[in-house]
């Protein structure tokens, strides 16, 4: 992919019919989406960035600029976490805060492309240098999420 890569947003008019129309442009090698409200998050080769999807003429803000080869998007009620693919670890940064500083939630997971939170549990796609999925052999107890009981880390099988 080249670096004016623009992503685009789909739009259901109709059971049949979409309409593709351009969010924003000139992003660096989207890797992952999330959206909450009207905020679109882009993860993109080098940095996370912020989209007001209802103001049109504002810029896109930079939410996480330490993005080294791409990451993989996942919000939880107001807690983005950012899968670093070429860094090993997740990120979390809470969406609420202006200029929220990034918390570690888990390091040392190899290619990490994927997330999904159930039941309190972080289960994160881990790939593995022959390219399957991690084994579920670390389980790592994570921080107090506003009053909910710590958040817990597998890898997925």
């Amino acid at each position: 992919m080249n670096s004016a890569t623009a992503a685009l947003l789909l739009i259901l008019t109709s059971p049949f019919v979409f309409e593709l129309t351009n969010v924003v442009s000139s992003l660096d090698e989207p890797s992952s989406i999330v959206i909450q409200g009207n905020d679109l998050y882009i993860a993109e080769r080098r940095r996370v960035i912020k989209v007001d999807l209802s103001d049109t003429n504002e810029a896109p803000s930079v939410i996480f600029a330490e993005v080294s080869n791409g990451a993989y998007l996942l919000l939880d009620e107001n807690d983005l976490y950012i899968a670093l693919f070429a860094d090993q670890a997740v990120m979390k940064i809470d969406t609420t805060q202006t200029n929220a500083i990034p918390e570690t939630v888990v390091t040392g997971v190899f290619g990490a492309n994927g997330l999904a939170i159930r039941d309190n549990v972080l289960y994160i796609a881990e790939s593995t240098e022959a390219g399957a999925l991690g084994a579920a052999s670390a389980r790592s107890r994570l921080g107090q999420a506003r009053g909910r009981a710590p958040l817990q880390a597998e890898r997925a099988l």
